[in-house]
């Protein structure tokens, strides 16, 4: 059975709720998560059922494959597999392939999906800073992270071209 994104939110929700009973009943506003489990295995506020040996190995294969590097004729490390999207039935399920051997259309919105990953990391950060410097009990403020990676890419590129 495949796990909707409605799925994946209750069960964030149900493990946030645990955690914050952590910090509730120990006190403590910094945990590790390893002693969080434990006290929720313990208690009997986690229990979970074991997913199929076909959903294990399927999301082992794409991590695997998502982290599959190659060195191409120009010096660069790049990703060999690259997954692109397909309708199946009305449901959008995610196919991987050979980088080179992938049509441009499928390789352009998968690495867009790539970017919009990006830019929604970056957002969440810059959130989680402005807020920071609202609300923290020091009062303290963090300066806002320069997110323009443009200038880190050119630096890096010169850093390699003078190595040749």
């Amino acid at each position: 059975m495949k796990k909707t994104k409605k799925w994946r939110e209750s069960e964030d929700k149900a493990l946030q709720r645990i955690w914050h009973e952590y910090e509730h009943e120990f006190g403590t506003p910094i945990n590790d998560p390893e002693d969080v489990a434990r006290w929720a295995i313990e208690t009997k506020r986690f229990e979970k059922t074991v997913p199929s040996l076909q959903a294990i190995c399927k999301r082992a294969l794409t991590r695997a494959i998502r982290n599959e590097y190659v060195t191409d004729a120009k010096d660069r490390t790049v990703r060999s597999m690259c997954a692109v999207p397909k309708s199946v039935g009305g449901q959008l399920v995610w196919e991987w392939g050979r980088l080179y051997s992938i049509p441009p259309d499928g390789v352009r919105i998968s690495l867009q999906r790539r970017r919009n990953q990006a830019v929604s990391e970056c957002r969440q950060i810059r959130n989680d800073n402005e807020s920071y410097n609202d609300y923290n009990e020091f009062g303290a403020q963090i300066p806002l992270l320069d997110f323009n990676i443009q200038r880190d890419l050119e630096e890096e590129r010169l850093a390699l071209d003078d190595q040749s």
